[in-house]
């Protein structure tokens, strides 16, 4: 398990690493629902994944249609597993406590099976491509 080092860098036995993404994920048909209860439900059940695991929850931005995360997580976790965790807890626990939701959103889950993933990165292609040439010198 990757422990957090300063200036935002995990570290584990074998890698120094800041990986961090921006992530959105819509509910069924882009359903206009996540506000009052179940948005809030959302933010605490995302925030509670993002702890259990250990992720860094940078930013956490709820719409009715969708949800933007910042995360940065450890290396040996991938994206799309992350974001499974985090789809699979809360539909779950929407069933049961958001059960008046309309049931055509249950009948194969809450969210969306497709989401974005965009990577972030401090340094730009340029400035890596610098560093990677400048090593031959």
């Amino acid at each position: 398990m990757a422990s957090h080092q300063n200036g935002g860098y995990f570290n584990d036995d074998q890698t120094m690493h800041r990986l961090q993404y921006q992530v959105v994920i819509c509910p069924k048909s882009r359903k206009r629902v996540l506000k009052g209860k179940l948005g809030h439900r959302t933010a605490e059940m995302f925030e509670q994944c993002c702890d259990v695991y250990s992720w860094e929850l940078l930013e956490l931005v709820l719409q009715p249609d969708h949800v933007e995360l910042l995360i940065q997580l450890p290396s040996e976790m991938s994206t799309s597993f992350a974001v499974e965790l985090l789809k699979a807890g809360s539909s779950r626990i929407f069933t049961t406590e958001f059960s008046a939701l309309d049931e055509h959103i249950w009948s194969s889950g809450f969210w969306r099976e497709d989401f974005l993933v965009e990577s972030l990165g401090q340094v730009g292609k340029k400035g890596i491509r610098g560093y990677i040439r400048d090593q031959k010198k």
